[in-house]
C-alpha cells in the first residue's frame, strides 16, 4: 500500500559514473535526461520533486502509484514534505488521490472518529480546503488509512472519493504550475507522458490563446455530462463525430463534448479587467481549431444540456458586464474622463441587457381609457390615423361591405 509513505516518499537512484537516474517503483526512468555524476544528493532530491510535479500538474501521466522505492538494496532519496505536499495537491485536483469526508468517518468509526481528527490535526496529516470555505476540510485515503485501525482500510478505499472541480480550489493548478514555470495543456513535455496509459494526441495540433480553463473535463466526464440520444442513424452519426479530437485549447486537442464544457467555463468567466472579454463571437471564429458560431449553434439544439448551462453562463457573464459598469462608473472621478466612461458603462450595460432582462430598462406606457372619452374626441384620433395610413381605410370599407367611405366626421351632441 502507498498510504505508509504518503508524507515523505522515497525513490531509489543509481549512479553508474555515466550519470544519475532516479527510479519509480514500476522501474520507469524519472529523468529525461541523467544528472551529470558529480550532483550532489540535494540537487538529485529537487530535480526529481520538480518532474514528479510537472507529471502531477499535468493529466498525461500520474505518478502518484509509483513513488515508492523499487527496492531495498538500492540506495534511496527521500523526497521533502513541501514539495511532496504540493506534488499530492496537485495529483489531487487531477482526480488521482481520492479523499475522505469527515461525515464518512464519524460514520465509519464511531465514538472513536473524533480521536481520529484531533490526531490527524495534531500531526499535520494530509488535508484539502474546500474551495466554499477554508474551515471546511476532507483528508485524504491516505492519511485516514494510516491514521485508523487496519479493520478499516477496505471500506477507506471503497468510499474515497475523487476531486470535482465545483468543490476545490483549481485555480491552485494554474498558481502552482506558474510558480514553477511549468506548461500545463501543451504537447507532451516528458518521455513518461508517452507511456502507454497517455492519451493518443493527434499529429500538428493547432495552437492557439483562448483562455486556459481551470481543468478540461476527461473524454468519458465530457461524455457524460452532455450524453446524445441514439434514437436514430443520424444522432450516432452525430455521436460518433463528437468524440473526435476536432478542436483545441492552446494546443491540447479536444473533442465537442469537452469543447462545449469549456465554452460554459468561458462565458461564465470573462476576463473583466481587461479589454477582452470571452464572448462566444471572440472565442468561437472557425479559426486554429475552434467552432464557428453556427456550429455551436447546432450544439445548443442537438444538446439540451448544453444549451441550458451556455445560457446560465451568458446571465453569470450579463451579471459581471453589470458589475464592471458600476466599477467604472464608480472610479470616474476626473471630470474629463465622464464621457468615456459614460460610454463604457452604457455599452456594458446594454450587452448585460441582452443576455439577461434583468437588466433592461424598465419602460413606463402610457394607456389610455376610452370610456373616458367622448364620441368626438375619439372620432377626431380616428379620423388622424386614417389620414396617416390610407389603405386601412380601404380595409375597413372591404372589410364593412360599404362601397363609400366610412365618416368620421363629429356630430355635434351625438
Amino acid at each position: 500500500m502507498f498510504y505508509p509513505l504518503y508524507q515523505t516518499p522515497e525513490l531509489n537512484y543509481s549512479n553508474n559514473g555515466d550519470g544519475i537516474q532516479v527510479y519509480l517503483s514500476n522501474g520507469a526512468e524519472l529523468f529525461p535526461e541523467p544528472l551529470a555524476p558529480s550532483e550532489t544528493h540535494d540537487q538529485i532530491v529537487r530535480e526529481a520533486e520538480y518532474n514528479l510535479l510537472l507529471l502531477a500538474l499535468r493529466y498525461y501521466y500520474n505518478p502518484i502509484p509509483f513513488m515508492m522505492p523499487r527496492s531495498d538494496d538500492q540506495p534511496k532519496i527521500m523526497l521533502t514534505k513541501e514539495r511532496t505536499r504540493k506534488i499530492r495537491y496537485a495529483a489531487f485536483l487531477r482526480g488521482n488521490i481520492k479523499y475522505f469526508r469527515y461525515k464518512m468517518l464519524k460514520a465509519l468509526a464511531g465514538p472513536d472518529w473524533k480521536k481520529i481528527w484531533q490526531k490527524a490535526n495534531c500531526h499535520r496529516h494530509e488535508t484539502f480546503s474546500l474551495a466554499s470555505s477554508s474551515m471546511m476540510e476532507v483528508m485524504s485515503v491516505d492519511a485516514a488509512m494510516s491514521l485508523c485501525s487496519n479493520n478499516f482500510h477496505k471500506e477507506i478505499e471503497e468510499t474515497g472519493i475523487v476531486c470535482e472541480a465545483k468543490h476545490f480550489c483549481m485555480d491552485d493548478l494554474y498558481t502552482m504550475a506558474d510558480a514553477e514555470n511549468i506548461v500545463i495543456g501543451r504537447e507532451y513535455l516528458h518521455p513518461l507522458e508517452r507511456g502507454a496509459d497517455a492519451p493518443v494526441i493527434p499529429d500538428n495540433v493547432p495552437v492557439n490563446d483562448l483562455p486556459e480553463p481551470p481543468v478540461i473535463l476527461p473524454v468519458d466526464k465530457a461524455v457524460e455530462k452532455f450524453p446524445l440520444d441514439e434514437i436514430s442513424e443520424t444522432n450516432r452519426r452525430l455521436r460518433a463525430g463528437a468524440e473526435e479530437m476536432c478542436y483545441s485549447v492552446r494546443g491540447t486537442p479536444l473533442n465537442r463534448y469537452q469543447f462545449m464544457d469549456y465554452l460554459v467555463w468561458a462565458v461564465s468567466n470573462g476576463e473583466y479587467k481587461s479589454k477582452k472579454i470571452n464572448t462566444l463571437s471572440s472565442i468561437c471564429t472557425g479559426l486554429n481549431g475552434t467552432p464557428t458560431k453556427s456550429e455551436v449553434w447546432r450544439w445548443r439544439q442537438w444538446h439540451p444540456d448544453f444549451d441550458h448551462d451556455l445560457k446560465i453562463a451568458e446571465k453569470i457573464q450579463a451579471e459581471g458586464f453589470a458589475d464592471k459598469a458600476l466599477e467604472i462608473a464608480m472610479d470616474c472621478e476626473d471630470s474629463k474622463d465622464v464621457p468615456v466612461a459614460k460610454l463604457q458603462r452604457d455599452t456594458l450595460m446594454q450587452r448585460a441587457a441582452l443576455a439577461d432582462e434583468k437588466w433592461r430598462n424598465k419602460q413606463v406606457v402610457q394607456t389610455e381609457d376610452l370610456n373616458q372619452k367622448n364620441e368626438i374626441e375619439i372620432k377626431r384620433q380616428l379620423a388622424m390615423v386614417l389620414q396617416n395610413n390610407p389603405k386601412l381605410l380601404e380595409m375597413l370599407s372591404n372589410s364593412a361591405k360599404t362601397p363609400g367611405p366610412i365618416d368620421v366626421t363629429p356630430v355635434d351632441g351625438k
